[in-house]
């Protein structure tokens, strides 16, 4: 059995920051990292990577998640749809970043009213749907000509007028009339009287104009049969959706490793597997060290470590991606009697500190 297991933000995107990299605890990923093939591409959001991955790239990201969504709507009706996901903005060194987006207490009431709020003051731009509190989709009119943007996992963390069009002053004044009017409202001055995180402005990306962002580099191995994603997670809808697109079966994926294989293997599966898992994303991206570093321990001991087990007797073929801060990065493992095994296994830290002296 052939795997694809892709895990955004593998490596600490902070070379030097020795607080968050020492005493780590991850043997068995290290183990597999020091004795795989890697392969390094340019960097690449985790959007394009999964798209790639499961071979779609030409259709647009903001329709496959939104045909993803568990109360999905048909994206066959005129206009055009892009992500408009809410996000906040903070003001950091007297620089506007993209803050956390995650809004996690932000409740589908709310999310409704304010996409309905945003529908009445800005009819130019189009409808805006709110299928999830934090996802949100925009049916623009034919002349609402929004410029392509970055995914949202690009654009989390950096300064917002780096990610702008320079050339599209008329974007930015919408972004800004956007800005004004969620701030105005009567939920968000809740939500800041109450000590919540407003929703401060939109992030509009995945657009299903002809001017869509390049793809991600196709992978050099065939798109599987069956793709796995957490239920809960943010990214489980648009890999769904993509799954819909390309013909795919989705799967909920199980807990572990352990349990993943054991149901794998308890019935004939067919010989392509994809599994997503995400947990290491948003804390990585909004620079939460501890929690990566947690989260990175409990990976190398409920998945990496049964999956390398396995490898060579259940799985045949690893391939391991990851869309860091150094590129997108591809390790390939096939049995063990084919690892290179004079490398020594590196500490994830001296990797993380090679990969960043050779960009």
């Amino acid at each position: 059995m052939h795997l694809t297991l892709l895990v955004p933000e593998l490596l600490w995107p902070e070379p030097t920051d020795a607080h968050t990299l020492a005493h780590l605890s991850c043997p068995a990923l290290e183990g597999f990292l020091g004795r795989a093939r890697l392969t390094r591409s340019p960097k690449t959001a985790l959007e394009s990577c999964l798209a790639a991955c499961l071979g779609v790239h030409d259709a647009p990201l903001s329709v496959c998640r939104l045909q993803g969504e568990a109360a999905p709507i048909s994206p066959a009706a005129a206009g055009f749809w892009h992500c408009a996901d809410p996000v906040h903005l903070l003001f950091h060194q007297q620089r506007l970043l993209m803050g956390d987006t995650g809004l996690h207490d932000l409740t589908l009431p709310e999310a409704e009213a304010l996409t309905a709020d945003l529908t009445a003051h800005f009819p130019e731009l189009g409808r805006f749907y709110a299928p999830a509190p934090q996802r949100w989709y925009l049916e623009a009119t034919p002349t609402a000509r929004l410029p392509p943007l970055p995914p949202l996992s690009a654009a989390l963390g950096r300064e917002l007028g780096s990610l702008l069009p320079e050339q599209r002053p008329e974007f930015v004044q919408t972004l800004n009339a956007l800005q004004i009017q969620l701030h105005a409202h009567p939920i968000n001055q809740r939500r800041e009287q109450n000590g919540q995180t407003p929703v401060n402005g939109l992030w509009f990306w995945g657009g299903n104009r002809p001017e869509a962002a390049p793809p991600a580099p196709a992978p050099d191995f065939s798109p599987p049969r069956i793709a796995w994603g957490e239920a809960t997670s943010p990214f489980t809808p648009l890999l769904a959706g993509l799954c819909q697109q390309q013909g795919i079966s989705f799967q909920p994926l199980p807990q572990n490793g352990a349990d993943w294989l054991r149901s794998l293997f308890d019935t004939p599966a067919p010989q392509s597997q994809f599994v997503l898992l995400d947990d290491l994303c948003p804390p990585a991206l909004l620079q939460d060290g501890e929690t990566w570093k947690t989260r990175l321990a409990q990976l190398d001991q409920t998945w990496f470590l049964p999956l390398v087990t396995a490898l060579g007797h259940k799985i045949s073929t690893l391939n391991l991606l990851s869309p860091t801060a150094y590129g997108l990065l591809h390790w390939r493992g096939a049995t063990p009697h084919r690892w290179q095994f004079w490398k020594r296994p590196l500490a994830l830290p001296a990797l993380i500190r090679q990969l960043a002296t050779q960009e």
